[in-house]
C-alpha cells in the first residue's frame, strides 16, 4: 500500500547519533515514524477485522464501519442551512439598484 507515510521519503534519519546510542530515534520524528508504521500495518489490521466481522462479531463490524467512515452519511435534518450564494446576493443588489434608479427622476441634460 503506497501512501504519504509509506513511501519513506521523509527527511528523518534512521538512527540518532546525538547520544551515541544506535537504534534510538529522535523524539521529534516520533509522529512521522508512528504514522508510517501504522500505515504499513493497516492492510493486515483491516483484513483481520473483516474476517472477524464476517464470522459474526458485532464489535469488530462496528469498529470497521467507524474506521471506514461509512457511518458518516449526512443526515439532511442535521445539516445546517446554507446561506445565499454570492451570485444570488449580487443579483438581488443589482435588481434593487436598478429599481431605485428607475424611480429617480431624470436630471441634468440641456435646459
Amino acid at each position: 500500500m503506497a501512501g504519504r507515510f509509506v513511501k519513506g521519503t521523509t527527511d528523518e534519519p534512521e538512527e540518532s547519533t546525538s547520544l551515541g546510542r544506535k537504534g534510538v530515534r529522535n523524539p521529534r520524528f516520533f509522529k512521522t515514524f508512528a504514522r508510517k508504521q501504522f500505515a504499513e500495518a493497516l492492510p493486515v489490521i483491516v483484513s483481520v477485522l473483516l474476517d472477524k466481522a464476517k464470522s459474526g462479531s458485532v464489535s469488530h463490524l462496528k469498529l470497521l464501519v467507524e474506521l471506514s467512515g461509512l457511518e458518516k452519511d449526512p443526515d439532511p435534518k442535521k445539516m445546517k442551512p446554507r446561506g445565499k450564494s454570492l451570485e444570488a446576493i449580487l443579483t438581488e443588489q443589482w435588481a434593487k439598484d436598478k429599481a431605485e434608479a428607475a424611480l429617480k427622476p431624470a436630471t441634468g441634460g440641456w435646459r
